[in-house]
């Protein structure tokens, strides 16, 4: 009985130290009760390039809804003279020092370093903190008085904070800055800013705690706001946060910000055409999700632009009252001018309110006048696309309209309705030529013009060492099928190490284009300030391109073609009209191009189109094989005499035409299939080949493209020296997720590039520690090709993967 009576006791005794474990826990868990709110200190500058895309990011994540909110420091480098930290220089270096930032744009996340630069890595550093919940609610009031604010915070903990301190600081929400770009020397372009620190409360030393569990306590502080534009009227609130004193984490923000916003939405579709002169009607509806009932102004932000272009736009309200959780309707009408334009309507909402912070909302739509005969692309380059304006005020004038070169436009307006295409590229540019090749390739098929300036597009294009990543193999094709490559090995200097070399420019005599034209490039001057460092000299093989224009006055330094394949028209050079400061030069060259462009050629011939001009067979599993057809159509007015169809290219050997091979005549408005396979023989990442179709209407390759897999891969790509390498661990093609194994020593930008050349994500910015693991999300990411570029702006790394979903 004794022995029983003993193991019943060591029972319950082990029972008991069980319930006070659990109580132990239940105890600290409950101790975290309140939602959280993190705040994002940001340190960056009006004079700091790389900080742009940090406040593009930040304005896609700082959102209340996001459950975040921002501080951002000015800093008065990488030049001096930043608005903001004229303002208050000693706040903002205060936290500076405080987080040993060692160069901007740099982040916190509730004090850990966050990547600024990268939307979607904050916000899941974002949930994953606000997750956790918080120990302490902080509750912020700003009262506005006539010359600041009377600011109240109170502090409700569940445990001590006796080695915390209290920081506050006074932001300005919204601070537009029209003209800042051009009166800031060495601006980085950015006009509007957000969330920058006015004030810290009451100052950046912050406020010493001493609160016990269970407790709580009030502080009172005010501020005096400056007439100056860094303090826009009606912007400001006011952010805390508690802060470790033995650290940098912050365990709870809080603020008194009320971001009254309107949502809204267009008729579809939102891109459409309209006759010249005409008018057309679209109608915005606008949404209050609020509780209570809200006044919003209507406006059309690029009104003034809109109207100096001829257009004229009215609204059918300039005020519109909204119920709580209500919507109503407001009415566009614009009338088109009489020229070819594509105008981007800007239309603005901005909630009449008191007491708290209006937001504005703009949404845009727009209109592409009808017989737009001439379409411009601009995005590639920063000055090309921009200074072909004036030139292009030719006879040809009224029908040119100047597009973004972005898939939203791409979609609405492909470039085959129009009658010519003008690609500028830019020496800045030019490694966006890859996304202008399917674009130019839509528009040859259909038998269009199409005129493409690019200083150094052989030169990149063609280099070997780009072939294995995406759109080069297709931008090369593009050049053998025209017959064009590099004359030399690379391109020549246009400086001498300092200063550009000026050279002169002579069109070819009797040529169409050339004949009595010339001028002299690379003469920049302050009111024109575009030059080439290095250009690319043109070789020409075959019978497809001619050359209208040379260079240094040696005929063989040829600089310009004109090509004529399957009933398009080409021009190329390797200059554009703004590398030359002469107005009449510049003028006479755009005139000449687009009037052998659009010349009509009636005489029968053959044209052949490619039902597609890329065979992309994804990825396929070593062993395997996959079939994917393309259609040959003449889509000429004689017959198209198909010589052969052969296979060419570095992987040629991993392909097969299993049907259509043979030579064959096409009569106009008919068709030939041709079948290829693919049967991957080891793993790659990228295959490269392509499809030749000689015919009488000129050498048309398709191109191929495809990766042997298996399950899972590792990738490994090195720079030129090799400072840096990557290593991709994990799936390609990515589904979900996959991670980069990054090797460097030295300030390093980590990219990820989608087939157009736009930069979807950057994945590190900052000092690499040696090796560093990289996290690539695809959530946000569409099925495609991408390329990843790691950069110390010297030189650089490049790898693609696939995302398949």
């Amino acid at each position: 009985m004794r022995r029983s009576r003993m193991n019943v006791r060591s029972v319950f005794s082990g029972m008991v130290a069980v319930f006070i474990g659990l109580v132990a826990v239940v105890g600290a868990t409950a101790q975290y009760t309140y939602d959280r709110l993190s705040v994002i200190e940001e340190f960056t500058s009006a004079t700091c390039p790389p900080c742009v895309a940090a406040s593009e990011a930040l304005l896609e994540t700082v959102k209340m809804s996001n459950g975040v909110v921002s501080v951002r420091y000015h800093m008065n480098y990488p030049a001096p003279n930043d608005p903001w930290n004229l303002d208050n220089p000693a706040e903002a270096s205060a936290r500076h020092t405080f987080y040993g930032v060692q160069g901007i744009p740099h982040g916190r996340l509730n004090g850990a370093t966050t990547p600024v630069q990268n939307s979607a890595g904050m916000l899941a550093a974002i949930a994953t903190d606000n997750a956790k919940k918080a120990p302490l609610k902080i509750e912020v009031t700003n009262v506005p008085n006539a010359t600041g604010g009377d600011v109240t915070i109170k502090i409700t903990s569940n445990i001590d904070l006796k080695s915390h301190k209290l920081y506050a600081a006074v932001v300005s929400r919204y601070a537009p800055w029209p003209g800042l770009s051009q009166s800031l020397p060495n601006s980085n372009g950015e006009e509007e800013f957000y969330d920058a620190m006015n004030k810290m409360l009451p100052s950046s030393a912050g406020t010493q705690l001493n609160i016990n569990a269970q407790g709580n306590q009030t502080f009172n502080f005010s501020y005096t706001r400056k007439n100056a534009q860094t303090w826009p009227e009606g912007q400001q609130y006011v952010i805390a946060w508690v802060q470790s004193t033995t650290g940098t984490d912050v365990l709870q923000a809080g603020t008194n910000l009320d971001l009254v916003k309107a949502q809204a939405s267009v008729a579809a579709p939102k891109w459409e055409y309209i006759a010249r002169g005409a008018q057309k009607s679209k109608v915005i509806t606008v949404t209050n999700d609020r509780d209570a009932a809200v006044d919003v102004e209507v406006g059309v932000e690029n009104y003034d632009n809109l109207v100096a272009a001829g257009w004229g736009i009215t609204s059918s309200e300039t005020v519109m009252s909204i119920p709580a959780k209500s919507s109503r309707e407001v009415t566009f009408t614009s009338t088109a001018n009489n020229r070819a334009f594509l105008a981007g309507i800007i239309v603005t909402l901005k909630p009449l309110v008191t007491g708290k912070i209006p937001e504005i909302t703009r949404i845009e739509y727009g209109y592409l006048t009808e017989d737009s005969k001439i379409a411009v692309y601009y995005g590639s380059t920063s000055g090309a696309a921009g200074n072909m304006i004036p030139a292009l005020e030719t006879t040809h004038g009224n029908d040119c309209a100047y597009m973004p070169f972005s898939q939203e436009i791409l979609t609405a307006f492909p470039p085959t309705d129009f009658d010519a295409g003008i690609f500028p590229v830019g020496y800045d540019g030019r490694f966006n030529i890859v996304a202008f090749i399917p674009a130019i390739e839509a528009m040859s098929a259909a038998g269009k013009g199409v005129w493409m300036h690019a200083p150094m597009g052989i030169a990149v294009a063609t280099n070997p060492g780009n072939q294995q990543y995406a759109g080069y193999p297709e931008a090369n094709a593009w050049f053998t099928k025209l017959g064009l490559s590099l004359n030399g090995t690379q391109p020549v200097a246009r400086n001498d190490g300092q200063y550009y070399t000026s050279f002169a420019l002579a069109g070819v005599s009797g040529d169409p284009i050339g004949d009595k034209w010339g001028g002299t490039a690379n003469q920049p001057t302050q009111q024109w300030p575009f030059a080439m460092p290095a250009q690319d000299l043109i070789k020409i093989t075959g019978n497809t391109c001619i050359s209208w224009a040379y260079a240094d006055s040696k005929v063989a330094n040829v600089s310009g073609v004109r090509c004529e394949t399957g009933g398009a028209k080409i021009v190329y050079s390797s200059f554009g009209p703004e590398h030359m400061s002469s107005a009449t030069v510049r003028k006479t060259l755009v005139q000449k191009v687009l009037d052998w462009l659009l010349k009509n050629d009636n005489a029968p011939k053959p044209e052949i189109t490619f039902s597609s001009n890329t065979l992309n067979f994804g990825s396929v599993m070593v062993g395997s094989e996959k079939e994917l057809s393309f259609t040959i159509t003449n889509s000429g007015n004689a017959d198209l005499v198909i010589s052969s169809i052969e296979l060419a290219g570095t992987d040629a050997v991993d392909f097969d035409i299993t049907e259509g091979r043979n030579s064959v005549t096409v009569p106009a408005a008919g068709t030939h299939k041709v079948t290829v396979s693919f049967m991957p023989s080891t793993v790659k990442s990228t295959y490269n080949a392509s499809v030749v179709v000689t015919a009488n209407a000129g050498s048309n390759p398709v191109s191929l493209r495809g990766a042997g897999t298996v399950s899972s891969v590792e990738t490994d790509v090195v720079s030129e020296t090799g400072a840096i390498s990557m290593r991709l661990n994990g799936e390609n093609p990515i589904v979900d997720r996959s991670s980069i194994v990054l090797n460097a020593s030295e300030k390093v930008t980590v990219t990820m590039i989608d087939a157009l050349g736009r930069t979807v994500a950057t994945l590190f910015n900052g000092i690499a520690s040696g090796t560093e693991t990289l996290e690539v999300n695809a959530a946000n990411l569409v099925s495609g090709t991408y390329t990843i570029v790691a950069s110390n702006g010297s030189e650089r790394a490049m790898m693609t993967v696939m995302v398949t979903k």
